[in-house]
C-alpha cells in the first residue's frame, strides 16, 4: 500500500510558478541594480521574492529525506527573518 501525499501538484504548476518566481528574481535585480541610492526598504521585494522561492522549493520540490527537513528550515529562518527586518523597517520609520 503507497502511503498518500498530503499535497499533490502538477508538474505544469511546480515548475510554472518556479519560473515565474525566478523571473521576478531577475526582474527585481535589473531594477535594483541601477539605483544609487538604497534606502532600507529597497531590499523589501527582493527579500520576499526570494522567501517565496525557498518556500516554493521546501514544499514542492522537496518531499521526503533530510534535504526536506534543510530546505524547510530554510524556509522558515527566511520568514522570520523577513518578517524581523518587516519590522524593523515600520520601527526606524516610526521612531
Amino acid at each position: 500500500m503507497k502511503p498518500k501525499q498530503i499535497v499533490q501538484t502538477t508538474v505544469s504548476y511546480k515548475y510554472g510558478m518556479l519560473g515565474f518566481i525566478l523571473f521576478l528574481i531577475i526582474l527585481n535585480m535589473i531594477l535594483l541594480l541601477p539605483r544609487q541610492n538604497y534606502d532600507s526598504h529597497t531590499y523589501l521585494l527582493p527579500m520576499i521574492t526570494l522567501m517565496l522561492l525557498f518556500n516554493h522549493i521546501a514544499y514542492h520540490f522537496t518531499k521526503q529525506g533530510w534535504i526536506n527537513r534543510v530546505m524547510k528550515t530554510i524556509a522558515w529562518t527566511w520568514i522570520v527573518f523577513v518578517w524581523a527586518y518587516i519590522l524593523w523597517i515600520f520601527w526606524i520609520k516610526i521612531a
